[in-house]
């Protein structure tokens, strides 16, 4: 090899000609060369980064593509924990090499073609994102708003006149006794 500045004084020296270079190269059999091509494979894959599809996303998968259905047609669409465990292996698998082949593929060539739909399905996918978390939040102050408002109409206990018992009545929080004392 040759530094900036220096030349080259015999090319004998330093391995020969290009042709013999080549030569020695091409000179490994098939097998070898098949044995190298798999090593460095094998070595890329494992220093490129890998999505792990978990088993707990596989079983949700499954049972989202059953959840139209169950809304639209009937509720016994909806998969039960064994069907969804049965399933579920399989769905990792195909969900598996999506990640690992089909989809690193496919992003690449339309990330590629087309940047400005890259960029809008990235926004909204952020954007529906962050709606998704506001709208859960929503929905469970509403549900405990809900829920206190159901409790509170519920009527109080009711006495039941026996002959010969009498029963106290519990008051609830807020509410006022029969002496005008406030409950607390």
């Amino acid at each position: 090899m040759k530094l900036w500045g220096q030349k080259q004084e015999n090319s004998a020296e330093h391995g020969g000609s290009f042709e013999e270079a080549a030569a020695r190269v091409t000179a490994g059999s098939d097998e070898e060369v098949t044995r190298n091509a798999e090593h460095m494979a094998a070595s890329m894959e494992e220093d490129a980064e890998r999505l792990d599809i978990r088993p707990e996303w596989a079983e949700a998968a499954a049972r989202i593509c059953f959840l139209p259905a169950a809304r639209l047609v009937h509720p016994a669409y909806a998969l039960d924990d064994h069907e969804a465990e049965v399933i579920s292996p399989k769905m990792r698998a195909f969900l598996q090499a999506v990640a690992d082949k089909y989809a690193p593929a496919a992003l690449g060539r339309v990330a590629n073609k087309y940047p400005e739909f890259t960029d809008l399905a990235a926004a909204l996918g952020v954007l529906y994102w962050q709606k998704w978390r506001y709208v859960s939040k929503l929905r469970q102050m509403e549900a405990s708003e809900r829920a206190e408002k159901e409790s509170a109409a519920q009527p109080g206990p009711v006495a039941v006149d026996l002959p010969g018992v009498s029963l106290p009545l519990r008051p609830k929080v807020g509410e006022r006794m029969p002496d005008g004392a406030l409950v607390i």
